[in-house]
């Protein structure tokens, strides 16, 4: 009986799984396509740019050195998201496979959180650097960002205490 509930338990996660893999590959294939956009309107384009804070960047008063920094600076946010995005995927791939309390699941989902720290910090320092260009500095930290920071730091530590209790009950005869 209980092995008939844990199998529906694993059937629905990797469901659920079977569900969320595509729609990870399409958001981030998405989010990809925006910020390289971005990346092209802040090196080439001309006009207002509004950035998150409100501030505006006029595009044409700008140097190619403040362009390269924001235009990398992009970059650098698309690379931690696309790596984030991925991160996603290979847990979803695990929990779908029933790996689900492993140590390799574990550290997916532990570098899934480290690489959102990073993100987030990357995008303060674009809104710091943008607020400064635009003479309109207003660094906020959004919560947000620090409670997803959060969440998705105690989602990998109950995975990594997962992990060792089923590591601990496999050797239990």
């Amino acid at each position: 009986m209980v092995s008939d509930k844990n199998e529906q338990v694993y059937q629905r996660i990797a469901k659920v799984s079977g569900i969320a893999i595509p729609l990870l590959y399409f958001f981030g294939g998405l989010i990809s396509v925006a910020i390289f956009s971005l990346t092209g309107v802040m090196l080439v384009g001309s006009g207002d740019f509004k950035l998150e804070s409100g501030a505006k960047l006029d595009l044409n008063s700008l140097s190619l050195t403040s362009r390269v920094i924001m235009a990398a600076a992009y970059v650098f946010t698309l690379a931690c998201l696309v790596r984030f995005f991925w991160l996603l995927i290979q847990v979803a791939k695990r929990f779908k496979t029933r790996e689900i309390f492993s140590e390799e699941t574990a550290g997916y989902a532990h570098s899934a959180a480290f690489n959102l720290l990073v993100l987030y910090c990357g995008t303060l320092f674009i809104g710091a650097y943008g607020g400064i260009l635009a003479g309109d500095l207003q660094i906020g930290m959004p919560p947000d960002g620090l409670v997803a920071i959060i969440f998705a730091y105690l989602f990998a530590w109950v995975l990594k205490i997962g992990s060792q209790l089923k590591a601990e009950n496999d050797l239990t005869v």
